[in-house]
Formats: structure tokens, sequence, C-alpha cells
């Protein structure tokens, strides 16, 4: 015995279940008494009919023992034959694990008591948890409870109340011993434990509620095996495994006999692994007491142990482990790595338990087998980018053809939209940015169906130029949203959500509301296109496009740390472009140094600005609309940070440059030039602007 206290009858109002400083104590009288060889030092343990004592036996040898005795006024004949009956039950086993018989007797009064080992320990889940065990090593513990309890049933005798008060764990030269104490309410198979007569009154409930088996909770008692102490070491598993019950405590004390027997044999309860998870707070200090995380206690127990504890808990007991032995079989065999019977044998599952086992022979094969396949990919690659280069080469060639034709188009289209403007000039008329864009608008609405996504360009180019000069009617006019979100729908339907086609209509859709300021509907459209880009492959036309639309409409929206990130992914994304199609990197580079500015990191943005730069050089005509387009964009940068001056000059040069119509139009509407919109220099290269976006075309075509 030890200092947890052990268990007379187990029934539910049984006092076995306090904490040791709410137990009775024994009156002043009885401290000090001896009983034989025996003195009595101080009680540990009080239940239903008798007491245990820490008492030191003085002869034939000296040591310390623990001495349980009937109590006074509770030697029935009931009483005694139980007594006689636990004192028996010790008396046949003899394991490591059981606290041994040592000696028997009674009192002068004519009292029995029995003397057993003196276990100075701690209930083994509290020991496990100051100390801090590891599942492997509550694994190792709970095994040599099982050894003990195998050894009770093959002396034909089932414990009936396993819990963790009644096993204790001591500490010998550093090593623990766990010992199952209080065989109190015991029962004997095919054998009498005593002469006296025993019997279990009927409508009594013999055993501890939280850790009963279903069979047990029957009033008669009488259809119980050892196949009742397997589930309660499933309970005690289930307890060291995750630090709570099957079932709450105060759940099944505070039912009736009904509601308890009803919750023991229907209610499954959860898995150890989902106990861990829904534990809150609690889940903390649980796998602290594992010395591990939350996370990782929940993974150990996924899988082998989720199933072992569940077969050992099983209701109907014929499908439970028939023996302690079998339940300990297979904790042995998921620490060694191998298939564990209470799961399903699968191939796969076999295999993954083979390896774990066999890491070093798996490991060399594994390697051997890595080197071949190595060696055939590396000839199977070889051959396919050879394929590749041919096949990119033929790819490229089209795609110079398709590119060299999309210009020429757009040459036309630009000629046929500068003409009559050219024309009222040379004639000595006045031409405004307005008649330049009503002239664009009227070739852009007629459709041309070779190439619809250059005209939707167009469109969106046109339309902008209106938005920029306050011009909203026309803008969304021009644009035919209605149309736009037709052409949507119907590609929508006809090819699916997440086809190529559907998502650039939905793309194209989105800038074209974020023109005329929808930028609600825009948001949506576009974050949407953006999560379905998975299932497609057409980087150049989703990607880059999609997260620029996004990030514009964000900008205007002031939610520039999502737009900065937006920017930052586009990037890498607009490297993978052909190298054939205009330049779009210093571009997107203007964008971000843009967002920068505006959220007042000028260092960073002057640092993005100056590397837009220099690709700039490579990448754009010097003297031409890109290069003047993207110093247009590097002036709203320099109006941001401050620099006046310097903005100033750089709009000059890019209106040297030629600046496109788009560009011309947004010089005077631009947010961004709001601290330069009082500055006479920039009202007269607002000016400037508007009459070069047309007089630069005449002066290239002076026959028009």
């Amino acid at each position: 015995m030890g200092t947890g206290e052990p268990e007379e009858s187990g029934e539910l109002d049984d006092t076995a279940s306090m904490p040791p400083d709410s137990r009775p104590k024994q009156t002043e009288p009885e401290i000090h008494r001896r009983i034989g060889p025996y003195r009595l030092l101080h009680t540990i343990g009080e239940g239903g009919m008798g007491e245990v004592w820490v008492a030191d036996q003085l002869e034939p040898v000296r040591r310390r023992v623990a001495l349980k005795v009937i109590k006074a006024g509770m030697d029935t004949k009931q009483v005694v034959a139980r007594f006689e009956a636990e004192r028996q039950a010790l008396a046949v086993m003899d394991h490591p694990s059981i606290a041994k018989v040592l000696d028997g007797g009674a009192t002068p009064e004519g009292r029995p008591y029995f003397v057993m080992e003196y276990v100075p320990g701690v209930s083994i889940t509290e020991h496990c948890d100051s100390r801090r065990l590891s599942t492997e090593e509550r694994l190792n513990l709970f095994i040599e409870v099982c050894e003990g309890v195998q050894h009770a049933h093959q002396k034909a005798i089932i414990h009936r109340d396993l819990k963790p008060s009644n096993i204790l764990v001591s500490l010998a030269d550093g090593n623990a011993q766990p010992k199952i104490i209080d065989f109190g309410i015991a029962k004997a198979i095919g054998h009498r434990l005593t002469e006296r007569t025993l019997f279990t009154e009927v409508g009594s409930v013999i055993g501890t509620p939280e850790y009963m088996s279903p069979e047990q909770a029957d009033l008669t008692g009488q259809d119980v095996d050892t196949r009742t102490d397997v589930y309660s070491l499933g309970v005690i598993l289930y307890e060291l495994l995750t630090g709570s019950l099957p079932f709450a405590s105060g759940e099944l004390r505070s039912s009736s006999y009904e509601e308890l027997r009803r919750m023991l044999r229907e209610v499954e309860p959860p898995r150890p692994s989902t106990k861990a998870g829904t534990l809150g707070d609690k889940a903390v200090e649980a796998a602290r007491c594992r010395d591990t995380d939350p996370g990782s206690l929940r993974r150990q127990l996924k899988g082998d142990l989720d199933a072992i504890t569940m077969k050992a808990l099983e209701k109907d007991r014929a499908r439970r482990y028939g023996t302690p032995s079998e339940l300990m079989t297979d904790i042995r065999r998921f620490m060694s790595h191998e298939p564990v019977q209470a799961r399903p044998a699968g191939t796969v599952y076999r295999l993954s338990k083979y390896i774990r086992k066999h890491r070093g022979g798996v490991a060399v094969v594994s390697v051997l087998f890595l080197v071949l396949l190595a060696f055939t990919a590396n000839t199977w690659i070889q051959a396919r980018r050879i394929a590749q280069e041919r096949d990119r080469a033929n790819e490229e060639s089209d795609r110079a053809t398709r590119l060299a034709a999309r210009k020429t188009r757009a040459i036309e289209f630009l000629t046929d939209m500068f003409k009559p403007s050219a024309e009222a000039i040379a004639g000595g008329k006045r031409v405004t940015a307005l008649d330049v864009l009503d002239n664009a608008a009227r070739h852009v609405v007629a459709p041309n169906t070779e190439d619809p996504i250059s005209q939707d360009e167009l469109r969106v180019a046109v339309a902008s130029g209106y938005r920029k000069m306050g011009l909203y009617g026309e803008a969304q006019a021009l644009l035919a949203i209605p149309d736009m979100r037709a052409t949507f729908e119907a590609k929508r339907r006809e090819q699916g959500e997440d086809h190529v086609e559907t998502l650039v209509a939905k793309v194209f859709l989105a800038r074209a509301l974020w023109i005329i300021g929808d930028l609600g509907e825009a948001e949506v459209l576009v974050r949407d296109a953006l999560r379905r880009r998975a299932h497609v492959t057409d980087v150049d036309r989703i990607d880059v496009r999609a997260r620029q639309v996004l990030a514009e409409v964000l900008t205007r929206r002031g939610q520039y740390l999502e737009a900065e990130q937006l920017l930052k992914q586009a990037l890498p994304l607009a490297q993978q472009i052909d190298r054939s199609r205009p330049p779009s990197i210093p571009f997107l580079m203007l964008s971000l140094a843009t967002v920068l500015a505006r959220q007042g990191r000028m260092t960073d943005a002057e640092n993005v600005r100056t590397r837009a730069l220099a690709v700039a050089a490579e990448t754009t005509e010097p003297g031409g609309p890109q290069r003047a387009n993207f110093e247009y964009g590097s002036a709203c940068v320099l109006a941001l940070e401050g620099r006046r001056e310097e903005a100033l000059n750089t709009l000059a040069l890019a209106l040297e440059h030629r600046l496109s119509l788009d560009e011309a139009v947004r010089l005077s509407e631009d947010d961004d030039f709001e601290s330069l919109q009082h500055d006479a220099r920039f009202r007269a290269l607002v000016a400037k602007g508007r009459r070069m976006s047309l007089s630069a075309e005449s002066e290239t075509h002076p026959a028009r």
C-alpha cells in the first residue's frame, strides 16, 4: 500500500475518490498502538469496511509495512468474508507489479488484518504528469501494469476496480515500479477465495463509475469476466495519453443509474486524438505534462494509439481485447513500428510500418533505386529538352508573326484615329483632346473579329481617357459593360468557371468596372479570377494583369499594404512573359514605387524607381512613346516624394518623347500630381501635353 488510498467497496458513494485532506482521520487513542509485532504509525486510507495503516514491523525483521484491518464494529460475516477474499487474492499472486502479502492474523479484539509491502508512491497519473513523461515512457509503464493484471487473471482473479489511485508508482534505484493495490472487490473465476460465504448484494453497483465497464454497470454483477479489467485498463490508457477521461467524472456521478448505464452502454467517447484537440486551454497543460506541444500530441495519438485505445473501450466485449496480454502486445507492436491488430491491415499501412521498422535497409535500397531513377530521368529529360527546344523555336516564329500582324493593326488603328484630327489641324482648326477621344471611340466600337483581345485593350485605353476627363457616361457607353458582362457570362456557361478565356474576360470586365468607379464589383471579380488562376497555366494573360488591376482598385481605396504585396507578386511573374511582348516590368516597378511613396516610405520608393529606370533603359526604346509613358510614371513618384523640380523636368522630358494619348489626358487629372497642380509651369506642361498628343502624330504623317 502507499500514500494513495485503496478502496474498500468501490461503490458509487465510496470515500476512496476523496482527496487525502478530506478523508476520515483516526482518533488520538488509536495512534501508536500495536498489533502483534507491528507498531501502527498513521493511516493512509479508509474505506467502507477497513482502514490501512503505515506500520513498523519490529520482529523478526525491522521494516516498514502497510497493515489493513477491519474497522471496529464492521466485522460482520459479509465484511469478514470480503476481507478474507482480498487477503487470499493477494496471497496467491507473486508479481513485481502487484503489492505482496507478508503476514496476516487477528487483533486482540478478533478483527482480521493482513500485512503487505508498503509502497511509498503516488498514483500512476500523478507520477507521469509530475515528471513530464513522454507518450513512449507512459506506454512502457502501462505495459508493466498490463503484465500485473495479466498475472492476476492467470491466478483466476479479476480486480474489478482498476483506476490510477489503485496503481501506485514508487522509485527503486531510480527506476519507476508500478504496484497494483486494493483487491477489495476482486472476483475469483472458477473457485472460491474463502470458505466463508461471500455474495454481492443484488441492486448495488460494484466499481468506480469513471472506470467501470458497460457489463459491470449491470446491477446483477454476474456477467463479468477478465475483459472488464481490459476496459478499465483502456480508460487508464486514455487518461495517460490525453490527461482527460473518456466521460467527464461529474457527468457520470451526477447521473441516475439508468443514465449511467445508458452512457456506458451506448455513448461512444471521442478518440484520444480528437479529445486532445477539444481540451481548449487545458490542451497546453496536457501537452506540457507530456513534454510536447498540443499539435504534436494530437499527431502522436492519431492512428494506431487511437485504434488501440478504442478497441480496449469497445462496448461489445466480444470486439474488445480478450486479455491484458493482447492489449500490451498491440502496444509493443506500435512501439516497434509494426502493424497493430486494432487497425485494418491494408497494404499501404503495412508498407509504412515496414519502412519505419527497417529504415536502414530501406534507405540503402532507396538510394540505389533513386540513382537508377535519376539516370533514367536524366536521359528522358535530355530527350524532352531537345523536343521542347524545337517546339519553342517553332512557337517563337509563330508568335513573332502574330505580333507583327498585331502591330500592323495597331498602327492602322492609330492612323485612322488621328487622321481627322491631323486634317483639322492642317486646316487651321482648333482640336481638343476630347475631339481625339471621340474619334478614337468611333473606331474601337466597330467589332474586330481577328483580335478581340487587342480591341478590348484599346476600348479600355480610350475609356480611361474619358474617365480622366470626368466623362464617366461616355466611358461606360464605350466600354459597353453590359455587352462585356454578357460575353463573360457566355464564356462561363460554355467553357466553365476555370477556363482561361473565361478568366481573361472576367479580368477585362473588372478593369472596365474600375474605370467607371465601380470598385466593389471590380474587386470581387478580380479576386475570384486570382483564386481560380491555380487551374490554368497562362501566366501572361491572367496573373500579372489581374494583380495589377486589383492593385489599382486597392490603391484608389487607400489599401496600400495589400496593393504593395500584389505588385511584388506580379513582378517575378512578369519576368516569365515572352520577351517579344511590350515590357511591363519597369511600369509595375513604378506602380510599386507610387504605392510606397503614398505610404510615406520615400527611401524605399526612390530605390524602386531607380531600379525601374535601369530596367526601362534596357527594355524601352529611347525617345519612344513607351519611354515617355515610363518618364510620366517616374514623374508621379517624384511628385509624391516632394521633389517638385525633378518631377517637372521629367514631365517635360516625357512630353518631348511623345506621351501616349491616354497618358496625355491623365496629365491634368492624376491625383499623384496634386502637389504640382497650382504650379504655372505644370499647367503649361498640361496644355503642351494635350497639343503634342495631336501635333506629334501630324508631324509623323504629314500627308494626312
